[in-house]
């Protein structure tokens, strides 16, 4: 797929403590995401997505697990920037996310 600067395409990004489906899933071109760079956007944090479903259950995903490694923070009493690996499965036993959580 060729995407030029008026393409647009769907960007999802790490949630925080408040962040809800909308603010971690959105449509954008290059230069919105651009202007997000800008105004603080780390692109380490960033997928990028052209199908609209499938950026939405990534960022479903994303929200999930943030959710989950502050349950873990709160029942082993660990600091809030304390990093949590977390690991992720469908019903088959497919990993559908691994990595770490602040």
């Amino acid at each position: 797929m060729r995407i030029d600067a008026d393409t647009t395409f769907h960007v999802v990004t790490d949630p925080g403590p408040h962040s809800t489906l909308p603010d971690i899933c959105f449509e954008t071109t290059l230069r919105g995401l651009a202007l997000q760079v800008a105004g603080g956007l780390d692109l380490g944090a960033v997928t990028i997505h052209t199908d609209c479903e499938e950026a939405e259950e990534d960022a479903r995903n994303r929200l999930l697990v943030w959710r989950i490694a502050r349950q873990i923070r709160i029942d082993r009493r660990l600091p809030e920037g304390e990093v949590v690996r977390v690991t992720l499965h469908d019903a088959a036993g497919t990993v559908v996310w691994k990595g770490d959580v602040r």
